[in-house]
């Protein structure tokens, strides 16, 4: 009887030493992905490619390495349910920041990220105004929302070219930041990947009232960060409101092709105008958006607008914001730069900007045999063309060509730089690139 046990224990045994050395290697592979995203976070905060270069080194990480970990969201330890938390703004004002997640446990149990949806207030509101929108949208435990508290800008820094007099704007007790890729807006997405597991194609952004022209601006100056925008009762220029012909929001809405849209307005809003903010959604479908516009029997009021979105209409923006899937490798690009702040979209951007042009404009594809990029350039010096494998065959030569030149061909091959570089101006998982091209003095 002993010796039958003898081989049972054997296998026992070494099944037990199989397990502990396969958690050994799992933890060892966590510790070596945690170390290679404090490198790239180091390298975000002081840009010194040579520390980061000798970093990897020393750890036998390769630029491929590098991307694969940085392609895959973070998985922190996550708190679920209802908190505050400080921000700052790109001023270093101070602000709060509202967290609003589903309880603990179910986070606890989640086997796939979550959605995140970034909510706007308006007018004299605050972050708390968030609360009955957030708390429906987490119920069924598939999605995160986080609502700053908007800070008032100082005069100088409101760069808005949106029709609003410089004597109204000193007077506004606060007002979302539009270009700063450092705003409130995008410091909250920071921080809710930071906090929680977030899939980057499932982060939205919406609001009312000021937080509607926040959702249309901010969306449509930084369309790759997000999956989808829901302004309400909102609009992208005062222009809007006194001309058919608003060159700037006819700019803006170029860049909206790859972030799907719902805007809700009430059809009697006596205070932002209705048909601007239809207008826009039928001019962005006309572009290939992809675009839904509701109308609402109601004015301009927090308790009007409340009472409109108390039903099925909320439900549908509701589900709308939820369900959107970001394309973060998009086939064609066209970008358009409203300000200096502003450096283009998805694989796309500009480097060095012409003095004689005040709008840059960045335009790209693919073509059908996914080997050559063709695009087109006004108003840049200089362009950085990403090489993006998932719109690219990374097994063949690929060539891009740049206002009827060619500019490359050859393989993809990965770079420490472009990896690193990809991820300081974006440090979103999709949005992190292999390798990349930049068009010198010539390319105009």
């Amino acid at each position: 009887m002993r010796e039958r046990l003898l081989p049972a224990i054997a296998v026992a045994a070494l099944l037990a030493a199989a397990s502990a050395g396969l958690t050994s290697a799992r933890a060892e592979d966590a510790a070596r992905a945690q170390r290679l995203r404090a490198l790239a976070d180091a390298y975000c905060e002081d840009g010194d490619l040579a520390r980061a270069r000798s970093a990897l080194e020393a750890i036998a990480a390769t630029p491929s390495d590098l991307l694969a970990i940085l392609r895959e969201p973070a998985r922190p330890d996550m708190e679920g349910g209802t908190r505050t938390l400080e921000i700052k703004d790109e001023f270093g004002k101070k602000t709060e920041l509202l967290i609003i997640a589903p309880p603990t446990e179910v986070l606890k149990k989640r086997t796939r990220p979550l959605g995140l949806i970034v909510l706007l207030h308006g007018l004299g509101g605050a972050a708390r105004n968030a609360t009955p929108f957030a708390e429906k949208l987490c119920a069924q435990g598939d999605v995160i929302c986080v609502a700053p508290t908007a800070t008032k800008l100082p005069l100088k820094a409101m760069d808005w070219d949106d029709g609003i007099p410089e004597i109204a704007r000193a007077n506004f007790k606060h007002w979302w930041s539009y270009d700063d890729p450092r705003s409130l807006t995008l410091v909250a997405i920071d921080k809710a990947r930071e906090l929680f597991w977030i899939d980057p194609e499932r982060v939205a952004l919406g609001g009312v009232s000021m937080g509607g022209y926040g959702t249309w601006n901010i969306g449509l100056r930084f369309p790759d960060r997000f999956c989808a925008l829901a302004p309400i009762a909102g609009g992208i220029s005062r222009f809007g409101a006194i001309s058919d012909k608003d060159a700037y929001s006819r700019a803006l809405l170029e860049n909206g092709r790859n972030v799907s849209v719902f805007s809700a307005h009430g059809t009697k809003d006596p205070l932002v105008p209705c048909e601007p903010d239809r207008e826009a959604c039928e001019y962005l479908k006309k572009l290939g958006g992809t675009v839904e516009f509701l109308g609402l029997d109601v004015g301009h009021t927090p308790a009007d607008l409340k009472r409109a979105l108390e039903g099925p209409e909320l439900d549908r923006v509701l589900r709308f914001m939820a369900a959107q899937r970001r394309c973060a490798a998009p086939a064609s690009v066209k970008y358009v730069a409203l300000s200096e702040k502003q450096d283009g979209a998805h694989w796309l951007r500009i480097k060095e900007r012409s003095s004689d042009e005040t709008r840059p404009v960045l335009e790209g594809r693919v073509d059908e045999t996914h080997t050559r990029l063709i695009v087109e350039t006004r108003g840049c010096r200089r362009a950085r063309v990403y090489l993006d494998e998932r719109i690219l065959d990374g097994e063949r030569e690929v060539e891009v060509v740049a206002n009827g030149r060619r500019v490359f061909k050859g393989k993809i091959e990965a770079s420490l730089e472009a990896v690193l570089e990809s991820w300081r101006s974006r440090r979103d998982p999709g949005l992190v690139y292999a390798a990349f091209v930049d068009a010198g003095p010539r390319f105009r």
